[in-house]
């Protein structure tokens, strides 16, 4: 009974200290959530948190009954020399992520003098699969231990089902089910790493869709656009062209942090500001869209859309007025589908050819916008196919329709996009490999009639289209 009195007197005596270690601890991991982005940092939290408690410390009972079974006396020094008497669970969503997150924890925690162990691996200890690594830093004088537990979460969630069945008995559990405990635990370790072996591959396939979509960012903001040449500058003024240069300085890490991150938050909210000024929408709704572009998923779609609509609902007097050109309204669907939301893609380009609210938009941009959804409904139709034989083949027919009447003297140099788009209707399509070769030989000619100004573009779109046209083929041998 005293040896439980004096830990909870330690704990008393050192609790103000040890909180203050674990919320700088706290803080770093928390940080470090932010800048790595979403697809590594779960959640993050600490003992009192995990049991739905207040307490942060670990149990005046269990503190004494640990220094017990080292062999050594209750006290100050002995309690001093424990690891978890405060402690923090970094739940990642690929165990593999662990060593950068430990990494960047480090470095955060060497600017507040808190040093950082090396990593102790527990590796189905009774069905216990987890990283540790000890936080040291000197409070009044003492020098005090935070642990960080660093798990996956089919780990986490294993420790959890497990945790009140496994810790609140009391004596020896059967090793027969210590046993059972580390047979499943070594199963969900499988699981864990077929898990990164399918991100892998899965992300190995983003990596060539997404070199098309920073080529059709590239091309949209540089050119179609304008954003950013001399004279979108002049036009736009000071104030609007330093939130543009915070923007691109800040694109790595748009690309990597959570939506709610700061640096996220802080720029959507100024573009927002300036999408409220009439005088400052005109530029500000680009802004957004490359906030937007610059994500790795579609997660800012509806802080676009906000924006998008307040623009086209005043484009078209604007245009009618001459202030602005038709290509400020045009490439509306085809920012949707840069930012990757081809639905909206769909459905604004559909929208623009026709509500008779932009019926002053000129042939050329109609009969642009027309193709451009032919072009977005086969994309889609490959990548999420209709079920239904009568409404699939309708759709086929409706996208052919477009494609037969592109008309190419209001459409120049459109060619190549046209045969492209014809060869992955063709694959999508196809019930046979013989189709599927057709619709990639007219990916491949497609290719040599660009342009030179269009040629890296082409080539992007090649690639891919020929990469889905090959998977298409041998999906097809397979059945």
């Amino acid at each position: 009974m005293r040896e439980v009195q004096s830990a909870d007197i330690f704990l008393k005596t050192y609790g103000k200290d040890y909180k203050e270690l674990l919320l700088a601890v706290q803080d770093v991991c928390r940080r470090v959530q932010q800048t790595t982005g979403a697809d590594v940092i779960d959640s993050i939290y600490t003992r009192g948190e995990s049991s739905g408690e207040e307490n942060i410390f670990k149990e005046p009972g269990k503190i004494a009954n640990k220094v017990r079974q080292k062999g050594q006396t209750p006290g100050t020094k002995a309690y001093l020399a424990l690891n978890d008497i405060v402690g923090l669970t970094v739940v990642v969503k690929y165990p593999n992520s662990i060593p950068s997150v430990i990494s960047a924890i480090r470095k955060g925690l060497r600017s507040k003098k808190i040093a950082v162990g090396l990593p102790e691996e527990h590796t189905n200890r009774g069905g216990y699969f987890a990283t540790h690594v000890v936080c040291s830093g000197v409070f009044s004088a003492e020098t005090l231990n935070c642990e960080i537990q660093l798990k996956s979460i089919l780990h986490d969630a294993w420790s959890a089902k497990m945790h009140d069945l496994t810790y609140k008995p009391t004596g020896v559990l059967d090793p027969k089910l210590n046993a059972l405990m580390a047979s499943v635990a070594n199963t969900i370790e499988s699981l864990e790493q077929q898990s990164i072996l399918i991100r892998d591959m899965i992300r190995s396939n983003w990596n060539v869709e997404e070199k098309t979509r920073r080529i059709a960012r590239h091309e949209l903001f540089e050119s179609m656009l304008a954003y950013g040449a001399d004279v979108w500058r002049a036009d736009a003024g000071p104030k609007l062209n330093a939130l543009r240069q915070q923007i691109e300085d800040a694109s790595a890490q748009i690309a990597k942090e959570p939506k709610d991150g700061k640096t996220v938050s802080k720029l959507t909210a100024a573009v927002e500001r300036c999408c409220h000024d009439p005088n400052e929408l005109r530029f500000a709704w680009m802004m957004a869209g490359r906030i937007a572009s610059l994500r790795t998923s579609p997660d800012l779609v509806r802080f676009f859309t906000t924006q998008v609509d307040a623009w086209l609902s005043s484009a078209a007097g604007l245009l009618q007025a001459g202030k602005i050109a038709e290509k400020e309204i045009g490439s509306v669907p085809l920012l949707y589908y840069v930012i990757g939301d081809i639905d909206r893609a769909v459905e604004y380009a559909e929208y623009l050819v026709a509500d008779p609210e932009f019926s002053a938009l000129s042939k050329r941009t109609k009969a642009i916008n027309n193709f451009n959804r032919a072009t977005f409904l086969v994309e889609r139709e490959y990548h999420h196919p209709t079920q239904n034989s009568a409404i699939k083949a309708k759709l086929r027919a409706e996208i052919e329709e477009i494609l037969a009447h592109s008309d190419m003297a209001v459409m120049p140099n459109a060619e190549s996009s046209i045969l492209d788009t014809r060869g992955l209707l063709r694959i999508t399509f196809a019930q046979s490999q013989d189709e599927v070769r057709a619709g990639i030989e007219d990916c491949v000619r497609a290719r040599t009639l660009s342009p030179p100004e269009e040629r890296t573009v082409s080539d992007a779109y090649a690639d891919l289209n020929l990469r889905l046209g090959w998977r298409r083929y041998f999906e097809l041998e397979g059945k």
